[in-house]
């Protein structure tokens, strides 16, 4: 019966210096950053001055799409900072 060498030495290293996460971190840096919907989403806004309306996110063409009843993209930018900064996060 043979004994098999560990992977990591008595500090969670291998024999490179590399701890057991270090490829999964090296394929993260990979990644893009990114946010989007798996499906359509609908927010409902109020703006006092402005009045209300719908944001709606979708997919066409493999593109994100935003319909936002002709709202600017610096409102919609502002309408969905504001529903982030007036959430209560879960820890």
């Amino acid at each position: 019966m043979t004994t098999k060498t560990p992977k990591y030495d008595e500090d969670g290293l291998d024999k490179d210096g590399h701890d057991c996460y270090y490829n999964l971190r090296k394929s993260f840096e990979k990644i893009e950053d990114s946010c989007h919907p798996t499906d359509g989403v609908l927010f409902t806004w109020t703006a006092k001055g402005t009045g209300f309306g719908e944001l709606y996110f979708y997919h066409k063409d493999g593109k994100l799409k935003c319909d936002s009843e002709t709202m600017g993209k610096e409102f919609v930018k502002r309408m969905l900072c504001q529903m982030v900064d007036d959430a209560e996060f879960d820890d």
